[in-house]
């Protein structure tokens, strides 16, 4: 992510027509999914599309018809010592920036980076991870993106996310950017060039990896012991509760 966004400097401004826009919040909740329903909304409208990744210069870009041009990019921690922290003296968030925070049930996020890399054990220091990420960004987000509500009704919330893009595209348009980012791991897992997996990786943020359970919603329960289950429930119960993933 370009270091202006986070840390802008008094006298910073962004060119008439470019909107920054950066995906935020929680690991493993489907961050990588919006960031491609962004990116492909972005596409279909005609506009100009630069990739950025955390603390890089460009990664990819992709000329369009019209003077819109979005500079993407995603990025689950928010360093305290960015004006954009809630604990900064005076918050300050680039006029035009826009802030898209991801949300899911904490334990299918927890489960699922059991399942990537099943030599994480301290689950409470993953879950204290997540929820301060979400935190993190929640004052500063123009929308929050929430996986199941995605899942129950994905073109219903990809309309919602076009909306907050400032975009008008047709029905027919969102429903075509709903397919291509739900084939993009069917594109993934039916190539093995290296070059082409590179070059993938590269422009929709995604690899082998990340797909684990195929986004099960509850899928948790077929990964976490009960002792971690138990867990999260107990500590983190008020958080649950809060979010309405638990009564």
């Amino acid at each position: 992510m370009k270091s202006e966004f986070t840390d802008p400097g008094e006298n910073h401004y962004l060119p008439e027509g470019t909107y920054p826009v950066t995906i935020t919040g929680m690991p493993q909740a489907g961050s990588t999914l919006c960031y491609n329903l962004v990116r492909l909304l972005a596409e279909e409208s005609g506009a100009t599309v630069e990739i950025y990744y955390q603390d890089e210069e460009l990664v990819h870009g992709r000329t369009g018809t019209t003077n819109k041009t979005y500079l993407l990019s995603k990025q689950h921690d928010l360093p305290p010592t960015s004006p954009v922290h809630r604990s900064h003296p005076k918050p300050y968030k680039l006029p035009g920036w826009l802030i898209i925070n991801v949300k899911r049930d904490l334990r299918d996020t927890i489960a699922s980076a059991v399942r990537k890399n099943p030599a994480e054990t301290d689950i409470r220091k993953l879950c204290k991870r997540n929820i301060q990420w979400h935190y993190d960004w929640e004052h500063a987000a123009d929308y929050e993106w929430i996986y199941e509500k995605y899942k129950e009704d994905p073109l219903k919330i990809t309309q919602e996310l076009h909306k907050t893009m400032g975009l008008d595209l047709s029905m027919e348009q969102v429903r075509k950017v709903v397919n291509m980012a739900e084939g993009l791991k069917e594109s993934l897992l039916g190539y093995h060039d290296a070059t082409f997996q590179y070059r993938f990786e590269k422009i929709t943020r995604m690899n082998s990896t990340q797909i684990t359970n195929n986004g099960e919603i509850g899928g948790y329960r077929n990964t976490l012991t009960d002792e971690q289950i138990d867990l999260i429930e107990t500590e983190f119960g008020d958080w649950l509760r809060k979010h309405g993933y638990m009564e």
